[in-house]
C-alpha cells in the first residue's frame, strides 16, 4: 500500500525540497533519503524477517536512529528530483525449484521465474548516480562443478510455476519466461537452474515487471545449454515499456553452464 502520494508504481521520479525526506519501502528494502542544500543523506536497511507484496512512501519522516546504515554524499548544490529505477542484480542467479522437475528428451517446457530485483538511486536534474541496493538480500552461492570450475552467484528458491494465474505478481521482483529445450538423448534433471540475470533487460507492464523470454537449448549430454535472450518483453508482457537495459551485453548462442551442481558456502 501507499503513503504519502498516489501513484501506481515506486519506481521513476520524486521531488523533495531541501529540508525534506522521503522514507520508502520496497520488498524488504527500507530507504530514506533526506535533502540539503549542499549535500544528501541516505540510511538503508533490510527486514529480511518479511516479504511483504506491497510498497510504501512517506514524506518527512526521521530517520531511524539504530539498525541502518547511513551514508552521505557531498555535491556542489542538490536538485530536488530522487530517481528510483529497478535493475537487475549484478551476479547470475541460481534457482532451485522447491519440487525439482524433469524433462524427457525430445520434450520443452516454459516456466516461469520471479527474481528480486536491485534499486537504483540517482539524483538531481540530470540524475548523478549515487548507489544500487537489492529489494531483498538473497544468499550467496558457489555454481559449479568444482570450487575451481565455477561462479559466484545468489541463491534463490523457485516455485518454477508454469501458469501465469498461479503466479503473484510482487513489485520487488521480475518474472522471467524460460523455455528449456531438451534436444539431448537422456531426461534432463532440473534440480538447479543457472539465470544469467545481469544479461536481461527490466521491463514495466502497468504495476508489473518482466524480463525478456530466455531460451536454454541442450543438445547433449551434461549441463551445458545454449543461451537465447528474446528481444524484447515477453507475449505476457507486450506492450511492457523499457525500463532499464541489460548490465552485460548478450552474444546470441553463447554456451553455458545451466544445470550445474551447485556446492553451498
Amino acid at each position: 500500500m501507499m503513503a504519502g502520494m498516489k501513484r501506481n508504481v515506486w519506481w521513476g521520479e520524486y521531488e523533495l525540497e531541501i529540508g525534506d525526506s522521503g522514507h520508502w519501502e520496497i520488498g524488504s528494502l527500507g530507504l530514506w533519503m533526506e535533502r540539503e542544500a549542499s549535500e544528501w543523506k541516505m540510511a538503508y536497511s533490510w527486514n529480511d524477517d518479511e516479504d511483504p507484496e506491497l510498497w510504501t512512501y512517506r514524506r518527512n519522516e526521521s530517520f531511524p536512529d539504530a539498525g541502518v546504515q547511513g551514508e552521505r554524499f557531498a555535491v556542489q548544490r542538490t536538485g530536488g528530483t530522487v530517481k528510483l529505477r529497478a535493475v537487475t542484480a549484478d551476479r547470475s542467479v541460481v534457482a532451485r525449484p522447491r519440487t525439482p522437475f524433469r524433462v524427457p528428451s525430445g520434450h520443452q517446457t516454459r516456466i516461469l521465474v520471479s527474481s528480486p530485483l536491485w534499486v537504483e538511486i540517482a539524483v538531481g536534474p540530470e540524475p548523478a548516480y549515487l548507489r544500487e541496493l537489492p529489494a531483498k538480500r538473497l544468499s550467496e552461492t558457489w555454481f559449479g562443478s568444482t570450487t575451481r570450475d565455477g561462479e559466484l552467484a545468489y541463491a534463490l528458491k523457485t516455485n518454477a510455476r508454469t501458469r501465469l494465474e498461479d503466479l503473484p505478481m510482487r513489485p520487488y521482483r521480475f518474472v522471467t519466461p524460460i523455455v528449456i529445450e531438451n534436444e539431448g538423448p537422456d531426461t534432463l534433471f532440473v534440480e538447479r537452474l543457472n539465470l544469467p540475470v545481469p544479461h536481461l533487460s527490466i521491463f514495466g507492464a502497468g504495476e508489473a515487471l518482466w524480463s525478456e523470454e530466455v531460451r536454454m537449448l541442450r543438445s547433449e549430454v551434461g549441463d551445458v545449454a545454449e543461451l537465447d535472450v528474446r528481444s524484447g518483453p515477453p507475449q505476457e508482457a507486450k506492450k511492457a515499456a523499457l525500463l532499464s537495459e541489460p548490465r552485460l551485453a548478450f552474444e546470441k548462442g553463447h554456451l553455458f553452464r545451466a544445470f550445474s551442481s551447485l556446492l553451498r558456502l
